[in-house]
């Protein structure tokens, strides 16, 4: 229900202050990385199984299943600690922000495009290697 008083609050706004509006929350940015990260795991999927990319790359590159499956099944729980410390460190300043200095400063800091984009990188990765992970493990389990 929120959601729809959401939208229907914004479209009253000019087409500016409704980009302004959006690029402004700490979600939009890194739900952009999220959806491109997916749109990647696809191509790549799609490259190696379809188009058989994997076949034109000299022998010293390949490697097996087994070591593949470990080094993806490493990378993964890495990066997820790596994103969740991110995380948890965002939102310690959030509430030291929000405890010590006005409201002004915690919206800047939540609107800043670095903080968004560190947040949408690890979020990005951390779902490149989810998918990447489940994609090998129904194919070769």
């Amino acid at each position: 229900m929120n959601t729809f008083r959401w939208i229907a609050a914004r479209k009253q706004l000019s087409p500016r202050a409704f980009k302004d509006e959006l690029t402004s929350q700490i979600w939009f940015s890194p739900l952009i990385y999220a959806f491109f990260s997916v749109l990647l795991a696809a191509l790549t999927l799609f490259l190696d199984y379809y188009c058989k990319v994997g076949e034109k790359v000299p022998s010293f590159f390949s490697i097996n299943m087994d070591l593949t499956n470990t080094l993806v099944s490493t990378i993964m729980p890495g990066i997820l600690s790596i994103t969740t410390f991110t995380f948890n460190l965002m939102l310690v300043v959030f509430t030291s922000f929000a405890a010590q200095f006005s409201p002004r400063v915690l919206k800047n800091f939540a609107s800043s495009k670095s903080t968004q984009r560190i947040l949408g990188i690890f979020i990005g990765s951390f779902l490149y290697t989810l998918f990447v992970f489940l994609f090998l493990y129904t194919l070769y389990c």
